[in-house]
């Protein structure tokens, strides 16, 4: 079994449901215009539930895209994650 430190530096993003309209934006801009000059395609998890919606993510890219003008209920964790990749 292999694990490897995965170079992303990740953040937690997450705001109430009801405000999926106002973020979609930035939810879109986010998933269609990244900066594939990284060559490879940064971690990306959508999380959906009754209550609130869960963007873990590139931590540059989501302070970049998700202004507080435009998403005012959002909350964007101040602690970096790194992920690890599994493989056997």
């Amino acid at each position: 079994m292999t694990v490897l430190l995965l170079p992303d530096r990740l953040s937690l993003l997450r705001f109430p449901r009801e405000d999926l309209e106002h973020c979609s934006h930035a939810i879109l801009k986010h998933i269609l215009f990244r900066d594939y000059r990284k060559g490879r395609e940064p971690l990306f998890s959508y999380v959906d539930n009754s209550l609130e919606i869960s963007i873990f993510g590139d931590a540059e890219a989501l302070s970049r895209n998700f202004v507080k003008e435009q998403c005012p209920s959002i909350e964007i964790s101040s602690h970096v994650y790194r992920a690890l990749q599994v493989d056997n």
